[in-house]
């Protein structure tokens, strides 16, 4: 028995003599916004102890700045190292500029009498007002790195270094390396304007395919155990209930030609009922240094499916791609569902009633309606992803819409169910098979001729697309005097972006709702009914075939007062017409036929 207390007072005490020795260390001010310039102390427990502290975003060590008493959280704090000068990029996509802005950033340890640590590292960011901060209305990011794990030849993460290739620049060197490996040790800082938000340790990685090699690049943020915190617990996106996540992503401006792409792409999902990655433009700065507008993301991996459905990661299987990748868990049920699909008979409609519950059919129909309305051209080949829980159904996660919202004319339909590429053969597979069925034809009809006059609608694109160009607009002016865009994206100006792209982004939302972007068999219309329903015109519209068209409206002097575009099943079909005309007589047509219809 006395053994056993022995050992009990053992493991008790002796933790406890170790953990007296490691100190903590308390700032007078946390980080954030600030109006003005003010002392800042830092105190320790320990009186044998010192604090040694950096401005650079480095970790401080025994030779860093010892503190001796306040410091003024003025101009003379800002970092001298520089960074933004380094070459993070093949040459000719680096921009120099003569300098940047700056917000504080204060590292601080404490250190024994022997100049050993004793204590973690704390790291605390502000933004002053008084200084001449501005950050347009958006949130502060603050990312810190030692340079070293950013900028070293052989294993910063920022560079293109030992593993870059002249032969081969686009898609080699360091920032192009993956895996535990390639993970480094940071700090994550992100404030709202009332202060609130996160500051804990995490692991960062360069992100994603050609988002590496740009000077301003793709990184993810991940919380794990051994930096402290599993998740990074903060309401960082308003329209989210979820307030818990495992990992960010962090993807800049320059993701995409006009910087908003891919947000309004994630409100259209986020209105459909799709998995979505939640964004939330940002101001970013690395090491104290303005490093441009970025975009605060959830990550599409199986931790976003434990976080949103509370599925236990391990239960998840997460597909990547067509083509048999699993991202996450088993790739067994997938293939497993494949190989039976290639043999069924899908107009047959119990094989049909098989497959649905296999498939997340109104998922499934909604997903393709949006990749197919926005012409993402960079699918269905690429960015897609799909999960089930255990043995549940698929499901399918929109991400990625950066190369959507450009080209009214790319023929989607004919890239979603191509064939004659083996890549693309594998990724339109099941799209093709379910057309196949006039059960699923019905049903993507019906969502269609649905969503052309509400969602899709310009008069809901148009509030989405107006309220990230607010949110962007002062702050782009920052971001193009600090980076030009890659290679073959434009514009290289705030006033070419502001006329000439976000332009083009709203004519697509505006001119695509009009017209026949499916490019399905021409329409064979056998007859048309009309009534009114509320301050609506409902058309039921007979068909001999499944086929797309504009439907059109004319007023007595032949003049198009209205189109929309449409898609109809085989037999009959109900059509909503989304405009207010006024009172009188009207010829609507579509396809091969006219008919004659009154509004009140």
């Amino acid at each position: 028995m006395r053994t056993y207390w022995t050992f009990l007072l053992g493991f008790l005490v002796f933790p406890l003599l170790g953990w007296a020795q490691y100190d903590t260390l308390i700032f007078s001010a946390s980080g954030g916004f600030y109006d003005d310039v003010f002392s800042l102390e830092m105190h320790c427990n320990n009186p044998n102890n010192h604090i040694r502290y950096t401005i650079n975003g480095g970790d401080p060590t025994a030779h860093s700045q010892l503190y001796t008493g306040p410091l003024i959280l003025d101009e003379r704090m800002y970092s001298k190292s520089n960074i933004y000068t380094l070459l993070n990029c093949p040459e000719d996509q680096f921009r120099m500029v003569d300098a940047v802005d700056h917000c504080i950033v204060i590292r601080a340890t404490v250190f024994d009498e022997n100049d050993e640590y004793a204590s973690e590292t704390y790291t605390n960011s502000y933004f002053v007002k008084a200084l001449g901060f501005d950050s347009h209305g958006l949130p502060v990011v603050s990312l810190c790195v030692d340079s070293v794990d950013l900028f070293n030849f052989d294993y910063g993460i920022f560079v293109g270094g030992a593993n870059f290739d002249p032969e081969n620049p686009r898609w080699t060197g360091n920032y192009y390396q993956r895996g535990n490996e390639w993970e480094r040790w940071a700090n994550f800082e992100f404030y709202e304007f009332d202060n609130t938000g996160v500051n804990q340790q995490c692991g960062v990685r360069t992100h994603g395919g050609n988002g590496r090699r740009f000077q301003q690049k793709t990184m993810k943020v991940m919380a794990r155990k051994k930096y402290g915190k599993q998740r990074f617990e903060h309401a960082f996106f308003p329209n989210l209930s979820e307030t818990r996540f495992k990992n960010l992503v962090l993807r800049p401006f320059l993701s995409s030609n006009g910087g908003c792409e891919d947000y309004i792409c994630n409100r259209l999902a986020q209105q459909l009922g799709l998995d979505f990655m939640a964004d939330r433009p940002s101001v970013l700065f690395l090491n104290g240094e303005y490093w441009g507008i970025y975009y605060v993301k959830e990550k599409p991996d199986e931790h976003y499916v434990e976080d949103h459905y509370g599925i236990d990661s391990r239960e998840v299987n997460l597909q990547w791609g067509w083509w048999g990748k699993v991202k996450h868990g088993s790739p067994e049920n997938y293939q497993a569902l494949q190989d039976w699909t290639s043999k069924a008979d899908l107009r047959d409609p119990d094989q049909y009633a098989f497959i649905a519950t296999k498939i997340d059919i109104d998922n499934f129909i909604n997903y393709y309606l949006l990749e197919l309305f926005v012409a993402n051209f960079d699918w269905p080949n690429n960015n897609v992803r799909f999960w089930q829980a255990g043995d549940g159904k698929f499901r399918w996660l929109f991400f990625d819409g950066d190369s959507s919202l450009e080209n009214l004319q790319f023929d989607v339909m004919a890239n979603a169910t191509k064939y004659d590429d083996e890549n693309f053969k594998v990724a339109s597979f099941f799209f093709r098979k379910f057309l196949e069925s006039p059960q699923f034809q019905k049903q993507f009809v019906d969502r269609f001729n649905q969503l052309i006059v509400t969602f899709f609608s310009y008069r809901n694109t148009q509030s989405i697309f107006d309220t990230i160009n607010q949110l962007l607009d002062a702050e782009a002016h920052r971001q193009f005097d600090r980076f030009d865009p890659p290679e073959d994206f434009y514009p290289a100006k705030y006033e070419v972006w502001k006329s000439a792209h976000l332009g083009m982004t709203r004519g697509f939302l505006k001119e695509r709702p009009k017209h026949n972007f499916l490019s399905l068999q021409q329409l064979a219309v056998t007859g048309m009914k009309w009534y009114h329903q509320d301050d609506t015109v409902l058309l039921q519209i007979g068909s001999e075939n499944f086929g797309s068209g504009t439907l059109r409206v004319f007023d007595l002097n032949g003049k198009c007062v209205y189109s929309q575009a449409c898609v109809l099943a085989t037999g009959e079909n109900a059509v909503i017409i989304g405009s207010n005309l006024p009172a009188g007589l009207y010829l609507v047509r579509i396809g091969n036929y006219c008919a004659k219809v009154m509004w009140y």
